[in-house]
């Protein structure tokens, strides 16, 4: 026997050989004797295997199954997307960042973590001494409310007329 013996033997076998191929094989089939031998045996081997028994109808198919189950998971009231369904590292980040950022909450609470370092610039370019979160300092929302107190509401006309 060759070395390509076993797979033309197989092709053979399962009916995928060439016509002239064949022919020869046939030939050398007659002339040696341990090469028909181990047709025998492949013969044989392939003549026991059977295909597994459908038990399932045709019309199972996999897009049935799984509409089936996504069907009975609504009928549970359970969601696709639910925290038990999520992996492992997805719950295990949620509770980092929630820990992280609470964490950052605490510290930018404590008096004078907000604070820049001195020397600092800010955005606009000038030194700052004064904490994050200056109470003397008026908020965007109060220097808003002055500014209208100041022009008696002109700002809404404005913005009004700006809009026409």
């Amino acid at each position: 026997m060759r070395s390509r013996d076993p797979e033309l033997l197989m092709r053979y076998v399962s009916e995928q050989m060439e016509e002239p191929a064949r022919r020869d094989l046939e030939q050398r089939l007659l002339l040696e004797p341990d090469l028909r031998r181990a047709l025998q045996e492949l013969e044989h081997t392939w003549s026991s295997l059977t295909p597994p028994e459908m038990d399932e109808s045709p019309d199972d198919s996999l897009a049935t199954t799984i509409m089936t189950r996504v069907r009975g998971e609504a009928r549970l009231g359970q969601d696709s997307l639910h925290w038990s369904t999520a992996p492992l590292w997805a719950k295990t980040g949620s509770v980092v960042s929630l820990a992280v950022g609470m964490t950052m909450g605490v510290l930018m609470a404590l008096p004078g973590a907000g604070s820049p370092v001195e020397g600092d610039r800010s955005l606009g370019g000038e030194t700052s001494e004064s904490s994050f979160l200056d109470p003397e300092e008026p908020t965007l929302a109060d220097a808003y409310w002055q500014a209208m107190e100041a022009s008696g509401g002109r700002l809404e006309d404005e913005v009004e007329d700006d809009r026409s």
